[in-house]
């Protein structure tokens, strides 16, 4: 089962890249950021790799900035919809960048 889910969301990360982030109309964000929620929260990832970290060394070439899609979800999970900034996935994607390389 755990091989299986993995499969699923490694099959969203190779269909969808980041360069469609932008496009309102488009699925591939939410799906690539769901896609990585459940690789960590069910931690399906140890059906194939030593670790999370490992996980995410496999997809950064086409996802640079996985390691920022839960913190992203999280943003978009927990905002108030009358005071969201709202923006599209590559925006939303771009300030967490910006905010946790000022916060390092």
């Amino acid at each position: 089962m755990r091989a299986e889910l993995l499969a699923e969301a490694e099959e969203v990360l190779r269909d969808y890249g980041p360069e469609t982030f932008d496009d309102l109309a488009s699925l591939a964000g939410p799906e690539c950021i769901a896609a990585v929620a459940l690789v960590e929260v069910t931690g399906v990832w140890q059906a194939s790799y030593p670790s999370l970290e490992a996980f995410y060394a496999a997809h950064e070439g086409r996802h640079p900035d996985i390691r920022l899609y839960s913190a992203v979800r999280d943003q978009i999970l927990n905002e108030d919809v009358r005071e969201s900034a709202g923006g599209t996935i590559a925006r939303r994607l771009q300030a967490t960048a910006v905010h946790r390389s000022r916060a390092a």
